[in-house]
């Protein structure tokens, strides 16, 4: 056989080769575009959308943020909106730090500090919050700061040279402060109707200022339990508001202001 034949032979093997490869590759096309099938009908409806917030975005609810350090130098930050939030930070060491911002009603923010030279932070914009700090070391500062209508603040201090200051916004808000050791210093601000401020001071060489203005029915209590006192009271309002001071110790200065 000649060079030529040879490979018109090669080339009619390769086409009888393909051919039913090809027609196999035809049918198959033809199937899978038999069954697709006709166009799908229109799609259901979708759900109801979340309660808006607003400014066109749903508002968010019930969410819970807790922070466990164990140690010391330690920073930590919590920043919750919308409503019923919780937030829990608790911090075993000394140098700590935490700051929490909540914006929204019925939230909650706890902060334990169990050391020395805590610094806690609490913020909180809305109406039925509540602010809890306890510091069980020396040398801690706590700072509240509430807007809005029944809300409550409360800084527990278990050692000393604490400073602790709190201030509200609105109406039906309370505030107290606890103090168990010397040197400490309580400041409280409050401005609204039907507000109450409560100070506990149970050791030496304590301040405390108390300060209420606008609106009526406000209440003031400071309790100093040792020598060294130095406690103020401010009231400027409508009618019906209360001060109260009672120091039980040497060498106490208390002053009391209303109009």
């Amino acid at each position: 056989m000649s060079k030529k034949m040879l490979l018109n032979a090669v080339a009619v093997i390769a086409l009888l080769v393909a051919a039913p490869m090809i027609m196999a590759g035809d049918a198959a096309a033809q199937t899978s575009e038999a069954s697709r099938g006709g166009p799908g009908g229109p799609g259901g409806p979708g759900g109801p959308g979340g309660p808006g917030n607003g400014n066109g975005a749903p508002s968010m609810s019930g969410h819970k943020a807790y922070i466990t350090e164990s140690g010391n130098y330690n920073t930590n930050t919590q920043d919750q909106t919308g409503s019923k939030q919780t937030s829990t930070n608790v911090q075993s060491g000394s140098n700590n730090g935490a700051t929490t911002r909540q914006s929204g009603k019925e939230n909650t923010a706890y902060i334990t500090q169990r050391g020395n030279y805590n610094t806690a932070n609490q913020t909180q914009t809305g109406e039925s919050g509540a602010a809890g700090i306890t510091q069980g070391g020396s040398n801690n500062r706590a700072d509240q700061t509430q807007g809005g209508k029944d809300n409550t603040a409360t800084i527990d201090q278990g050692g000393n040279y604490n400073t602790a200051s709190q201030t509200q916004t609105g109406t039906d808000s309370e505030a107290t402060i606890l103090q168990g050791g010397s040197y400490n210093t309580g400041v409280q601000t409050q401005s609204g109707s039907d507000q109450y401020a409560y100070i506990l001071q149970s050791g030496n060489n304590n301040q405390g200022y108390q300060t209420q203005t606008g609106g009526s029915d406000n209440r003031a209590e400071l309790t100093q339990g040792g020598s060294f006192n130095t406690s103020y009271q401010t009231q400027s309002g409508v009618s019906g508001s209360v001060a109260w001071a009672n120091q039980s110790g040497s060498n106490n200065t208390s002053s009391q202001n209303q109009h």
